[in-house]
């Protein structure tokens, strides 16, 4: 909470072939950025599925030439690869590490790979929105229905809609 209050501009990135989680996690926490005045901005090589298009946020890049130079906050959800971001991607984050940028890796996976940056992850979470909820709650302000239907949408893919082991943890 302290390290995402003193930024000014956030870059969330999600892996690549996007699911319900990478889009929900990343679209829900942008919104909640832009919320608080922190200018959010979301990556992914590849569009929104079609199935995810009720899902919005503004500032969602494809590529890295639309991302502003002064990016302060790095944000990687759901994912434990730098390689699952991309090719362009991992080589424009491991330039930012040389930089010390603040990053920090959301994420509900097991077997991290990424030994940098401050680390929320939690592997008994049905969805890596699960724990963007929970940091959120850190906040004192309300999230919105956007919000929380971004966050839903994680939780609904992760768990097949509620069918399958994931759904046993807390949502």
């Amino acid at each position: 909470k302290e390290i995402i209050l003193s930024k000014k501009k956030a870059l969330i990135i999600s892996h690549y072939n996007p699911d319900g989680d990478a889009i929900g996690s990343s679209f829900g926490l942008a919104n909640y950025l832009n919320l608080i005045n922190i200018e959010s901005h979301v990556y992914n090589m590849h569009k929104v599925p079609d199935y995810l298009d009720f899902i919005k946020t503004k500032n969602f890049h494809n590529s890295l030439k639309n991302i502003p130079i002064d990016i302060d906050l790095f944000l990687l959800v759901d994912f434990n690869d730098l390689e699952r971001s991309g090719h362009e991607m991992m080589d424009y984050l491991n330039e930012k590490i040389k930089e010390e940028k603040s990053i920090i890796i959301i994420d509900h996976h097991e077997n991290n790979k990424i030994d940098y940056g401050k680390h929320y992850i939690d592997t008994n979470a049905s969805s890596t929105g699960v724990l963007i909820y929970k940091l959120l709650m850190e906040f004192e302000n309300n999230i919105s229905p956007e919000i929380a239907t971004s966050l839903l949408a994680t939780i609904v893919a992760d768990t097949s809609s509620f069918k399958n082991s994931n759904s046993n943890s807390e949502a």
